[in-house]
């Protein structure tokens, strides 16, 4: 993983876990850890990395795939999944963004070379390069990021083709290409196609402390219910006496 991730998320306040692959094996075996890891953090951030396995989204053997990792693949979805079962903070970056589309039920752009018409440049390593990003004016990012319009750096090959149900998207563009993703709940779902973690802005420090912020209300949420519990079973007990 891009050491990036781990500093910016920490200069925002969070403690950081990296989670590797839970198995080389089943998906029974990715939910049972899924669930397990998930009851011991407070925010899943979803990173940048390899393409997601085209065969998830209904393209097995689509070509111009790079590094794909199913276990990985599997492991994060089964992730995603108990997350959002328990209201958790979710920020995907880049293929984070992609995953969290394809695990709700949406697809992907294999490669925008190829499959789209487009004269931006969205694979560049290159930070100096940037492309504008348009985001509604009405969404929970443009209220996070406190702006409408930015310039972002690009570093994909691959986009959100359709969106997955629960999903909206909310930042694009000039190309038309979808940036920025946000579930259509309360809760805190969040993806963007940029790469915040490489960018010393005040906007992706705006979209990490969002994300702390997020945690820390989920934490507290969370230690309440725990704390109730505990409250009615010790109450229990001393009825049965």
């Amino acid at each position: 993983m891009n050491t990036s991730y781990v500093t910016s998320v920490m200069e925002a306040g969070i403690v950081p876990v990296l989670i590797p692959p839970l198995s080389a094996g089943t998906v029974k075996n990715n939910e049972e850890g899924g669930a397990e890891v998930a009851a011991c953090i407070h925010g899943l951030v979803l990173t940048g990395g390899g393409d997601i396995d085209p065969a998830l989204f209904n393209r097995p053997g689509a070509a111009s795939v790079q590094n794909v990792q199913r276990d990985r693949d599997e492991t994060e979805m089964a992730l995603l999944r108990s997350a959002l079962k328990l209201g958790m903070p979710v920020l995907g970056i880049c293929r984070g963004m992609q995953l969290i589309n394809v695990a709700l039920g949406g697809d992907l752009i294999v490669d925008i070379k190829t499959e789209y018409l487009t004269s931006v440049a969205h694979d560049v390593d290159d930070d100096s390069v940037r492309h504008p990003v348009r985001i509604a004016s009405d969404s929970k990012i443009s209220r996070i990021l406190d702006t409408c319009e930015l310039n972002t750096n690009s570093h994909h090959h691959q986009a959100v083709r359709r969106v997955a149900a629960g999903l909206v998207a909310v930042g694009w563009a000039e190309d038309g290409i979808i940036e920025a993703l946000e579930g259509k709940g309360e809760n805190y779902l969040v993806g963007v196609q940029w790469h915040p973690e490489r960018l010393r802005e005040e906007s992706s420090a705006r979209l990490f402390a969002s994300f702390l912020e997020a945690a820390r209300d989920y934490r507290r949420r969370r230690d309440s219910v725990e704390r109730t519990g505990r409250t009615a079973g010790r109450s229990d007990s001393r009825a049965d006496r």
